[in-house]
């Protein structure tokens, strides 16, 4: 029965790393294993391999990269917290349910968290501003956009819904 939230946390590890050498911060229960810590890195950088390599010139790279890390690292942060989430909600799912008290709170907080990555995304978008003409500022909003709803379709595809 707690198999989903496993493959939820995994799936979830896997889409947030903010850049290899934070890697071990990831795990929700301690220390990342180090397959883990690989697939991480692994992750990161097809995250990182996609908008290099369809948006940014090396002048480009030298203002991005610093921007766009930090980005990660809040978003990394508010994932924590969804993480956290899906496992009251594996907690509750397994004990039997979640009562209509208990989905009111999951709810509200889901949609809260939810609500501070879209400010946070759009923020970053904000300060890219600065960093990328208007064209590669729309390119870069839609790859991780792309990349965010993978990676998210990813998880939900493994969490059954409340009954």
């Amino acid at each position: 029965m707690f198999r989903f939230v496993t493959i939820a946390i995994v799936i979830c590890l896997l889409e947030l790393s903010p850049a290899p050498r934070a890697v071990a911060q990831q795990s929700p229960r301690g220390s990342a294993s180090p397959s883990l810590q690989q697939q991480l890195a692994q992750t990161e950088a097809r995250r990182r391999g996609q908008i290099a390599g369809n948006m940014l010139s090396a002048d480009e790279a030298r203002r991005f990269w610093p921007v766009y890390d930090e980005y990660r690292r809040a978003v990394v942060d508010v994932r924590r917290q969804q993480l956290d989430v899906i496992v009251q909600y594996a907690g509750a799912y397994n004990r039997g349910g979640v009562g209509p008290a208990e989905s009111r709170t999951l709810l509200s907080e889901a949609m809260r968290l939810e609500a501070e990555r879209y400010r946070l995304k759009r923020e970053y978008m904000r300060q890219m501003a600065g960093v990328l003409e208007a064209t590669r500022q729309l390119r870069l909003y839609q790859v991780e956009t792309r990349l965010d709803a993978e990676a998210q379709a990813g998880v939900l595809a493994h969490i059954p819904l409340a009954q």
